[in-house]
Parts: structure tokens; C-alpha cells; sequence
């Protein structure tokens, strides 16, 4: 069981692969298991109490079959270290996601009935490839480093992912060999923060390079990454998407807020007007990108003017789409602290007409690639099944009728609708 992001979906690929090679198989019946592990996330309070919901629902089945094995791993783990087996007693063993690698190890003891908790130290070095299960035959994640020094004032991810470590260039490469090995046409870096790739190695690289090197080996037909910091985003990496073969067209940017004000509150590091200058390079450098970003609302102290100055950004920008939170409080954080949070009605009222306004702008985006051609790696069946699914190299979700044999090869469709997530296609016949 994952939650919370692609990080922790990959930190999963390479759990399943250790509980494989223990010896066990997969069921999706939770009463046949003998082995379960949730692998946690705590970057919002509701997903926490998700999680501890889960795990105690879990306890009848302990009851029921004294030989279950509950394990729990991740940010959740590492932010509640040993407080966490009072809440959950009958967990058997509780791990921080820097010691994933124990796991086999911890497997054979807790069939003894030995109980494990972490010991929620961090690593300085990342030493051997991390490869994991591939859960989707033709797409997967490569984590190109872990943690965060960035320390935004919001976020709790540097106080249980850690100080930022990057791999070895050789181990990324290994990594990337073994995906293309597998079948992996479409693969996508890891980071929290991708831009500042190579702080701390012996090596003199950085994002780019890697980018640069990676596309060269011309293994994976479609590479992406994802998150980016703007204050690290520069013109190197949008040269290196322009010049490159795999190298995908979509870049997601998060900007959190639209003022400084609230920017320096949050510790973001970069203003305003620097993030629109970086923007402005990549649509001129790359005028058929795809632009994404997050968007923070109802952060402490955050007035009308504040929030309206969001708003002005998002209808100047015109991103293709935005994920949007409201702000809420996580205890840890030095945003935690401030007094003067919003009302949760306020948050709500301003929400709405940001979603409002940023949907408008996505059908509008998307309703201007009707009948454009694009060329689709098909990844499988829609939710409903009834029509095939894939991706443009902009990361747009494209749905069309076909059968079965299609799905993972690319195929060119047509787009006949632009609708707000989506655009509706058919394939062209050769």
C-alpha cells in the first residue's frame, strides 16, 4: 500500500522487489497476506490520519492470522520514529525510507517474531543502484537523489527525507541500463529538488549534464522529471530539453504563491519576477512546452491583495495545468508557528475561484490542439477501460479507441477534443 508521491510510488518498486526476493508472490485480497507493507507519507495531516486509519483497520487481520507480518515504512515512520508503536501496537516492524535495504534482513527476523524499529539515521552517501519491481511494463521512475535542503517554511520534507544526497553518476546509469532492459520506453527523475543534482559528488555535474548524458545513451525513447525548485531552474536545462532527442517537453514549476510577501515567508528563495523570467525563456526557447505548476493557498498572512496577485500570475502564465492545496498546518514546520493563519472559509472561498480560473484556461489551452498530430506511447486501458490511454511527450493524457495490441507501442492520434484533463483522440491509420 503507497501513499503520498512518485517518490514514494518508486520507493515501493524497490520494496516489492525485496519482498520478491524473499519469496513471496502478490495478492490483491488482504485476508490471503501474509506480508503487509504500507509505505508512508506525512506531508498533509488528512493523508496521516489516512494512513493510521488504514493500519488499525489492518489490526482484525493480525487477529485473525497471528502469523501476519505489518510492516510500515516512509516519511510518516520517520517523523513519528517510536511513538509510532504506541499509536499502532501491532505493527512489527517500522522503517524511515533511507533504510529500504533492510528489508529482507528485517523479513527473516520478524517471522521469528522480532520486532524492528528503525534507526532513522541519515545517510550521507547513496552506495549501490536502487532497482526496483516495475509495476508498469513501459513506464517507470529513476531517483536521481534523496532529501531536501530548501527548508521551505511550509514543508516537512526536509525533516524526514533528509539533507540532499545525489547518486553516482554510474549508479544513475546502471539504473537507467536496467529499465531500458525491462522494456521502460518512458521514464521519469526523481528528486525533491532535481536542479541542484550533483551537490556533493566528486564529480563536477549537474542537472543538465546528467540530462545530456543519459539522452545521449539513446535507450529510453521519452525521458521527464519531475519536481523543480525555481530557484535552481536555469536556461542550461531548458537548452538541453531543446537539444535533445528523449529529452520531454514539459517542465513543472512550482510557484506557490504570486507575491513576495508571502514568497519570503515561505522561504522560497526566488521572486516574483525572477520566476517570470524564467518562464519567459522557456516559452521562447521551447514555445511548445508544456507548463505545469503548484500553487499554495491560504498561507499565513496571506491578505487579499496577496491572493490576488496569485491570480493576476496564473492569467498572465496561462499554465497548462496547476496543482492546487490549500495551506494546512504541519507541526514540525516553522509555518506551524506563525499566528496569523487563515480561516478555513477563506482558504475554501479563494480555492474556488483560483480552480475556476485555472480550469477556463486549461480548456482553452487544450481546445487549441484540436487536430494537431501526436505521437502516443499507449500505456494501457482509461479507469473505465473502455478506450486505450498514453501520453504526449508534454505529459497531455490522451484517450482513443483500440484494441489490446497497440498498448505499448507509440502509435500517432489525432485530437479531436480538447477537454480540461484530457484530450480525446483517434488513431491514424497508416
Amino acid at each position: 500500500m503507497t501513499y503520498g508521491c512518485q517518490m514514494n510510488v518508486h520507493d515501493s518498486e524497490i520494496i516489492k522487489k525485496y519482498v520478491k526476493e524473499c519469496g513471496y508472490d502478490f495478492t490483491e485480497k488482504i485476508e490471503n497476506a501474509s506480508l503487509i507493507i504500507i509505505n508512508t507519507c506525512c506531508v498533509r495531516e488528512s493523508a496521516e490520519k489516512r494512513i493510521y486509519g488504514r493500519v488499525n483497520f489492518l489490526k482484525k487481520f493480525k487477529y485473525l492470522n497471528p502469523y501476519l507480518i505489518i510492516g510500515m515504512a516512509g516519511c510518516l515512520v520517520q517523523k513519528d520514529k517510536k511513538a509510532l508503536f504506541k499509536k499502532v501496537p501491532h505493527v512489527d516492524f517500522a522503517i524511515g525510507p533511507q533504510e529500504i535495504s533492510k528489508i529482507p534482513e528485517i523479513i527473516k527476523e520478524a517471522r521469528k517474531g522480532i520486532k524492528y524499529i528503525g534507526d532513522f539515521k541519515e545517510r550521507e552517501f547513496i552506495g549501490e543502484s536502487e532497482k526496483g519491481l516495475i509495476e508498469h511494463p513501459y513506464q517507470s521512475w529513476l531517483s536521481i537523489m534523496k532529501g531536501c535542503d530548501n527548508y521551505c517554511s511550509y514543508c516537512i520534507v526536509p525533516y524526514v527525507r533528509g539533507h540532499e544526497i545525489s547518486k553516482d553518476y554510474n549508479i544513475i546509469e546502471d539504473e537507467f541500463k536496467y529499465l531500458a532492459q525491462c522494456g521502460v520506453k518512458d521514464v521519469t527523475l526523481l528528486g525533491q529538488n532535481v536542479n541542484s543534482y550533483g551537490k556533493g559528488l566528486e564529480e563536477n555535474i549537474n542537472f543538465a549534464e546528467l540530462m545530456i548524458r543519459l539522452d545521449k545513451q539513446d535507450l529510453i525513447p521519452r525521458i521527464r522529471f519531475m519536481t523543480s525548485h525555481p530557484k535552481d531552474f536555469n536556461e542550461a536545462i531548458v537548452n538541453a530539453i531543446k537539444n535533445g532527442k528523449n529529452l520531454c517537453d514539459h517542465i513543472h514549476l512550482p510557484f506557490q504563491a504570486g507575491s513576495d510577501n508571502i514568497l519570503k515567508k515561505m522561504n522560497r528563495k526566488y521572486t516574483v519576477n525572477e520566476y517570470i523570467k524564467k518562464i519567459e525563456f522557456v516559452r521562447q526557447e521551447l514555445p511548445d512546452a508544456a507548463l505545469t505548476t503548484d500553487i499554495i493557498v491560504g498561507f499565513p498572512g496571506e491578505t487579499e491583495e496577496d491572493f490576488n496577485q496569485t491570480i493576476k500570475l496564473v492569467q498572465d502564465l496561462r499554465f497548462d495545468s496547476a496543482h492546487t492545496f490549500i495551506y494546512s498546518i504541519r507541526t514540525g514546520t516553522k509555518a506551524a508557528e506563525f499566528e496569523d493563519q487563515i480561516p478555513e472559509e477563506v482558504k475554501k472561498e479563494r480555492i474556488k475561484r483560483l480552480i475556476d480560473i485555472q480550469n477556463d484556461i486549461s480548456i482553452e489551452i487544450n481546445k487549441k490542439l484540436e487536430g494537431k498530430i501526436y505521437n502516443i506511447l499507449v500505456e494501457g486501458r482509461d479507469k473505465n477501460k473502455t478506450r486505450l490511454q498514453g501520453r504526449t511527450t508534454s505529459n497531455k493524457i490522451v484517450v482513443f479507441k483500440g484494441d489490446d495490441s497497440l498498448i505499448g507501442k507509440f502509435v500517432d492520434v489525432k485530437i479531436i477534443e480538447g477537454l480540461h484533463w484530457t484530450l480525446i483522440g483517434e488513431k491514424i491509420n497508416v
